[in-house]
């Protein structure tokens, strides 16, 4: 009796051992499937705000729908997943198109927004939504002069701020508008490296690296400017250097700045 009670309980172990193991590998299964999704990856909207009133959109204007990617297990995108956005937004400064990520600014302020498929939600996105710039400031003479003594001992640059400022108009007020994207250009000479940095540069002014485009600060002002460094080759001549609106809708008419400026090496 004891042997026979000792060979059901091995027979019972063994296969509760098997159910697990299906279980296990049903699981595993389920998790490997081509069309699972395991995670999801969110992108940027292609400009730092969307202006109320007004789509979100791309630098030339197009409609610019918030985009994801779903991911399998191998790392794969699965094309067809059903994917859907949702807006953190209980002051509702946005309308969203849950569906297409289609975003339509409705008040100033900034806004959560995450993908999700199914009970998978990805990390959120942030969407700023601003006042729609009438005019474009100049913070820095229009027409300017620099004089760089080459240091070649401690290597110091030089730079010369070519800031501007996005406002909104509006009656008396007049408010800075954040999170804007502002280009500048050389006008003079026309096809300027900016990535030469033996010649005169635009850059940001704070972290000094080479940059055409300035996003504005929550004053609306940009912090760009004009840098030569040690490795400039000396020279006397002129730049001039155009700031205007880099996203649709923005003031028509940029800021032009001239500066005259001398490149010399220690006598």
């Amino acid at each position: 009796m004891e042997r026979w009670k000792r060979a059901s309980a091995m027979r019972l172990a063994a296969i509760a051992l098997l159910g697990g193991a299906a279980a296990a590998a049903a699981c595993t299964k389920v998790g490997t499937e081509p069309s699972v999704a395991v995670s999801i990856e969110t992108f940027a909207p292609p400009l730092p705000s969307v202006v109320v009133g007004d789509t979100m959109r791309d630098t030339v204007g197009n409609v610019a729908p918030l985009r994801a990617t779903v991911y399998n297990s191998d790392g794969d995108s699965i094309a067809d997943a059903p994917i859907h956005f949702l807006a953190l937004d209980s002051l509702h400064r946005i309308t969203l198109d849950t569906t297409t990520g289609i975003v339509v600014g409705r008040d100033t302020g900034t806004v959560r927004v995450v993908a999700h498929v199914g009970s998978l939600q990805s990390q959120p996105i942030t969407v700023t939504v601003v006042q729609q710039p009438t005019a474009i400031i100049a913070l820095d003479p229009l027409v300017d002069t620099l004089d760089y003594l080459i240091d070649f001992t401690t290597g110091r640059d030089t730079l010369q701020n070519l800031r501007v400022r996005m406002v909104h108009v509006d009656g008396a007020d007049t408010v800075g508008v954040p999170s804007y994207l502002v280009r500048y250009d050389f006008e003079y000479p026309s096809g300027y490296d900016n990535g030469d940095s033996t010649r005169v540069q635009l850059v940001n002014g704070a972290s000094r690296k080479a940059a055409l485009y300035a996003t504005t600060a929550s004053d609306g002002s940009t912090s760009s400017a004009l840098r030569i460094t040690p490795l400039a080759t000396p020279a006397t001549d002129s730049v001039i250097v155009t700031a205007h609106a880099a996203q649709p809708g923005g003031p028509a008419t940029p800021i032009r700045f001239t500066v005259h400026y001398t490149i010399r090496v220690p006598e």
